[in-house]
């Protein structure tokens, strides 16, 4: 279907085919799954994985002209900042409030709009030949952001700090997979040792024994290394692609840009969720919701952008629930009131904005995100996915982890031994 949606006249040739991929996903997804509680962690990502291919299915059989390259203008830099200037400046901040102020996740249209170059484009010699066909379809089943393809108009790509030389830029993008690797491995060890939801049984962020202060304290940190889990994960899997198709498919660097721009630097939750967030996902939920809330929102006389919003915040709650659901078995509304709580808000800061002509911005625009992210979050997002047990379950063997072969053998030898007394100068008080 990813090659045929590229031909003309095969629109009913996709359809035929719709019927077997949706099966074929449903059932690898939710029906194909590796027993034992401790691999959750591993059947969810498959779900979400099959959830995002499916999404791709849809699209390609009811996307009755195809989907094709983008003829659109230059690559769009935001705000004007050169590649490998990681920095956001005040211009460049404009700039990205400017683009997203009619979109958070969704299908934008600009009178000029512009493309990047796919993360996954195959150059014209690599497609030569009998493979043809086949990177082609590649291409476009890997392209998750479509920045070389119509749909993928109007997206904001972050500045990329790497250098643009392709053994400096291979060198830093495995230095990068090795650190987010580092980190994800950190975190695993400590909800495995210093949480309560350290089993695949899984258990509540919110300790109901320590005094209330104490509790919120410890509940935000498992919030926050939540996010930063996903961010890495993310990471991890786009620098390993990356990696892929740089170092061996010959692609230009330029082609694998960046997926996060600091997140939490953000000063509102448009610029959180539309050009700081990974917008992987972005196209998804807009196929699941967002062309519906579109519509419903024109039907019932409202804007259209308003619809878009919110169907594309609900398609993310209900994306991020019935994975979590085909594993535990229940269902958790308070996953998609987290998701509709953030349509809420964009639409509100945007209500704000229309009235009082005073963007959400700088240091109270960073309470507003942390707020309504990190403390909204706690128990509408980390909070259900610890109590299904993902946290507990396994992400990093132990037989690879770092952090649990090396390091926590290391301290506990150094304070078993007192060694820690002769690094600190400390010796002569023991």
């Amino acid at each position: 279907m990813a090659y045929l949606v590229r031909r003309p006249g095969t629109h009913i040739l996709r359809l035929i085919l719709f019927p077997v991929a949706l099966t074929s996903l449903i059932r690898l997804g939710f029906h194909i799954t590796i027993p034992g509680g401790e691999y959750a962690a591993y059947n969810v990502l498959k779900s979400y994985v099959c959830l995002v291919v499916l999404s791709k299915a849809v699209d390609y059989a009811f996307y009755a002209g195809g989907i094709h390259k983008s003829v659109h203008g230059p690559p769009r830099q935001v705000g004007g900042t050169p590649a490998g200037d990681g920095e956001m400046t005040p211009s460049a901040v404009s700039a990205v409030r400017n683009h997203h102020t009619n979109n958070t996740h969704l299908e934008k249209k600009s009178p000029n709009p512009v493309s990047e170059p796919s993360e996954n484009a195959v150059t014209e010699s690599a497609a030569a030949g009998f493979f043809a066909p086949v990177l082609e379809a590649l291409e476009i089943l890997c392209a998750a952001r479509g920045l070389e393809f119509d749909y993928g108009r109007g997206m904001t790509i972050p500045p990329d700090p790497r250098p643009p030389e392709t053994r400096p830029f291979l060198w830093a993008t495995f230095k990068h997979w090795v650190s987010r690797l580092l980190i994800i491995d950190a975190i695993d060890t400590m909800w495995k040792h210093a949480s309560p939801f350290g089993t695949p049984k899984g258990g509540s962020i919110f300790i109901q024994t320590l005094p209330w202060h104490t509790r919120y304290l410890m509940s935000t940190l498992y919030h926050l290394s939540t996010g930063m889990m996903i961010i890495c994960m993310f990471e991890v899997m786009y620098d390993l692609a990356t990696l892929v198709g740089v170092g061996i498919l010959s692609q230009p660097p330029k082609a694998w840009p960046p997926i996060f721009w600091n997140p939490f630097e953000s000063q509102c939750l448009q610029e959180f969720w539309s050009v700081r967030w990974q917008q992987v996902l972005r196209r998804t939920f807009f196929v699941y919701g967002g062309l519906l809330g579109g519509w419903i929102s024109k039907r019932l006389g409202l804007r259209r952008g308003v619809g878009l919003v919110f169907g594309t915040f609900i398609a993310s709650g209900f994306y991020h629930e019935i994975p979590l659901y085909a594993h535990a078995r229940t269902w958790d509304w308070r996953m998609l009131q987290f998701f509709v709580a953030q349509g809420f808000f964009v639409v509100l800061e945007r209500t704000w904005e229309k009235v009082t002509g005073r963007p959400v911005q700088g240091l109270l625009g960073q309470v507003w995100v942390a707020v309504t992210v990190a403390g909204v979050g706690q128990s509408t997002f980390s909070d259900i996915l610890h109590l299904r047990g993902i946290g507990g379950s396994m992400i990093i063997p132990t037989m690879l982890s770092p952090t649990r072969m090396l390091f926590l053998p290391f301290l506990s030898y150094v304070i078993d031994t007192g060694t820690w007394l002769n690094f600190s100068g400390l010796e002569g008080y023991s």
